[in-house]
């Protein structure tokens, strides 16, 4: 199976697709693109590989190129991929679960309680890094959302700095 990337035109986004598809939908705006009209970046053979390289084009579209050059640089790519390693899949395998569903409440919701079902327990850089892979937030403060998340009584702080769902 083939996939490929492509850069969604409202919201300059890239994401991964499989390549006999027609259509695919914006994981970040919601806007379906039509695949024959859409130009395709990159193709790859893998899941994995198209991972890596949305992550590559969103950061090179966000303008973190010289960050993420020099990061590669350091470690190179297969310590890189050792590095990113198990966290990474998780945070992916939890975008993956929830990139269907809409709004963003509930799209912060449903990250949440799998990030509880995966880890046992998350911290607030676990969450930041999956809102911010997934565009609700830019930086890595996602304090507002854990709070009104504990207004709410979906989440807990059992220990400082862990939350779990309730």
């Amino acid at each position: 199976m083939k996939f490929g990337i492509v850069v969604c035109p409202w919201c300059i986004t890239a994401r991964g697709v499989r390549l006999e598809a027609k259509t695919a939908l914006c994981p970040k705006c919601g806007k379906r693109m039509n695949l024959k009209k859409t130009r395709i970046i990159c193709e790859v053979n893998s899941e994995k590989e198209v991972a890596f390289a949305v992550m590559k084009h969103n950061t090179k579209l966000k303008g973190g190129e010289e960050i993420y050059a020099r990061d590669l640089r350091l470690l190179g790519e297969k310590e890189a991929d050792d590095i990113l390693g198990e966290s990474q899949d998780i945070y992916l395998e939890v975008i993956k679960k929830i990139s269907q569903i809409r709004g963003r409440d509930r799209r912060i919701e449903a990250a949440v309680r799998e990030l509880c079902r995966r880890l046992d327990g998350f911290t607030e850089d676990d969450l930041a890094e999956v809102l911010k892979q997934i565009g609700i937030i830019k930086n890595h403060d996602c304090s507002e959302y854990i709070d009104r998340l504990m207004a709410d009584n979906v989440i807990y702080r059992p220990k400082n700095g862990i939350y779990k769902c309730l």
